[in-house]
């Protein structure tokens, strides 16, 4: 399993991007995810988060390379820039910013996801239609 592993980091196309410095979306990143868990079905993002490590972290240390960028931190930044200034209610705003930290976290982000803790709130705050909205704002979101 191992080399299966090893020879999937070598050849996959979301590795080379990320080590030519080039962005990512978080649907090729999820994209990646499924293929990696049908080689080993460990190797979820959960998994690898819950062991307190970032998954675009852990790519770059499977390939022996260092991650210079904080992609937790270029997601805040880019989230606040398509997010901020289109919501005027303070509420919403900073219910934005559970979404950002959610998102920076994950890196992925789907409508199902507001169904559960703590994103269900949404449903308070905003029409369906502005949830899709920030769902598709985010997975246009590139990283790296």
């Amino acid at each position: 399993k191992d080399d299966k592993v090893k020879q999937f980091f070598k050849e996959d196309k979301l590795v080379q991007k990320l080590k030519e410095g080039k962005e990512i979306t978080s649907k090729e990143l999820s994209k990646f995810a499924e293929r990696l868990v049908k080689i080993n079905p460990a190797l979820t993002i959960d998994n690898i988060r819950r062991s307190k490590k970032d998954f675009i972290d852990f790519i770059f240390e499977m390939v022996g390379l260092t991650h210079k960028v904080d992609s937790k931190q270029l997601i805040k930044e880019k989230f606040d820039k398509f997010m901020f200034g289109n919501y005027e209610n303070q509420k919403q705003q900073d219910f934005l910013l559970i979404v950002r930290d959610f998102f920076a976290e994950r890196k992925n982000i789907k409508l199902i996801d507001f169904t559960e803790e703590p994103l269900d709130q949404a449903w308070d705050l905003f029409e369906e239609e502005q949830i899709e909205t920030i769902v598709e704002k985010c997975q246009k979101i590139k990283f790296k």
